[in-house]
Formats: C-alpha cells, structure tokens, sequence
C-alpha cells in the first residue's frame, strides 16, 4: 500500500517569499545578531510615531540616560 504525501501550497510559496525577500532577511539577520539593541530600536520607532516631538526627546533621554 502506498502512501500519499501530501503538503501545504501556500505555506511552501510562503517560505519561499520569505527567503526572497530582502527586507524580510535583512530584519531577521539584524534580530539574530544583535536581539536587544534590535528590540530597542523597534520601540524607538514606535515611540517616534506615537509621541509627540518634546515627549519623545524626553523618551530618549530617559533611555540612554548618561551621568
């Protein structure tokens, strides 16, 4: 008796997109090597959106508080 294979389509273009897409590696490269400064600069950008321009200079004083 022999058995059937099957697989998922979508998930297999998926992966492929994934490895193509520059953008996408670069990001997961940069989170591989450097995850904390990576994750920091996430919120940053997110800060910069939701902010406003004097709270967020606040914010990153806050952050790389130097004394």
């Amino acid at each position: 008796m022999s058995k059937l294979i099957t697989f998922d389509a979508n998930k297999i273009i998926k992966e492929i997109a994934k490895q193509k897409n520059i953008f996408y590696a670069t990001a997961k490269n940069k989170r591989k090597a450097n995850r904390s400064k990576y994750d920091l600069e996430k919120k940053i950008k997110i800060a910069r959106k939701n902010l406003s321009k004097d709270r967020f200079n606040q914010y990153i004083k806050e952050i790389y508080d130097i004394e």
